[in-house]
């Protein structure tokens, strides 16, 4: 209620509406009221509640009380309620949904001055370098490689393999699933535990061979604004056929883990369209077994049969 009570002051509800609420106890609307009022004034985010704005509010919305029998509901819904949609139907109107902006990025590589020899040193660094380093050495070949798939393994696992000769924690760090992590600092732990498992097993340390030492390297990202835009779906469809692999790699890798907004940013608009299942169909993609190419078009072919579903 206090959700509902801070959407209506900022004019965010329809101008009429109704509130049933249900409980297993028999309350009139003025105690039922009273409650509530209790409820808005200790968890309302706009702090003191004003009389005139919680009666204004009382009155507008209709709120009433009704035991658990389905024929209490309906008489109460249509004796003078203005407004009979569902609550997912009104918090799904009152949203402001905001056009979807692509963007992309550009990516500057920078040399640190942090370089290991043998895997002690390689765990030292990997302990404290910025999490724009540890993204880099985990994601750079997606955006080399467009047309590479499944993804080549991330550096840490090549230079352990290769320039060690450790074949089987090379395995280990290759058989990573980056795409089960959300953060940064939830991949860096990763990689740590499997390199100091091995570390515990392991009984001589091997030097790589000089000029062969890993250097660390950081990825400074430069976002910037694209020309397309959406506006609902049929736009976003249209525009992801256009938008170029910098946008495609920012939206699904940097802003789901680089910038841990949790969620690629194209599940995310879809769901504040209301578009639950089609979010939760483009979330469930596993955006490290695609080629970027591939992956765009595995997007437009789910956007595309919504938009059908939607015409039928």
């Amino acid at each position: 209620m206090p959700a509902l009570f801070d959407l209506s002051q900022d004019r965010s509800l329809p101008p009429r509406f109704s509130i049933i609420a249900v409980d297993r106890v028999d309350l009139s609307d003025d105690r039922l009221r009273r409650r509530l009022h209790d409820g808005v004034k200790k968890f309302s985010r706009r702090g003191n509640v004003k009389a005139g704005e919680w009666s204004e509010f009382a009155c507008t919305g209709g709120v009433s009380e009704v035991g658990l029998d389905t024929a209490g509901i309906v008489r109460k819904m249509e004796s003078g309620a203005c407004w009979r949609k569902s609550m997912p139907a009104l918090l799904s109107e009152s949203r402001q949904v905001k056009p979807f902006h692509f963007m992309s990025s550009l990516n500057l590589t920078l040399l640190t001055a942090r370089r290991a020899r043998d895997l002690a040193e390689l765990l030292e660094h990997i302990r404290v370098v910025s999490g724009s380093v540890i993204y880099y050495h985990t994601h750079h070949f997606l955006a080399q490689h467009q047309y590479l798939s499944p993804e080549p393994p991330n550096d840490f696992a090549y230079w352990v393999t290769h320039g060690l000769q450790e074949d089987r924690l090379g395995e280990q760090l290759a058989a990573i699933d980056l795409v089960q992590f959300r953060t940064i600092r939830a991949l860096r732990e990763r990689i740590i535990e499997v390199i100091e498992t091995y570390l515990n097993e392991c009984k001589q340390l091997r030097t790589a061979p000089e000029g062969e030492e890993f250097h660390f390297r950081e990825a400074v990202s430069f976002v910037i604004s694209t020309k397309h835009v959406a506006h609902d779906l049929r736009e976003f469809a249209d525009c992801m056929e256009r938008i170029g692999f910098g946008s495609l790699s920012f939206h699904f890798f940097e802003a789901r883990l680089h910038l841990e907004r949790g969620e690629n940013d194209f599940s995310e608009w879809c769901e504040s369209l209301g578009e639950q299942e089609l979010a939760m169909a483009i979330a469930r993609l596993d955006p490290y077994t695609y080629t970027l190419d591939g992956l765009r078009k595995e997007v437009v072919r789910l956007v595309r049969q919504r938009l059908r579903e939607m015409d039928a």
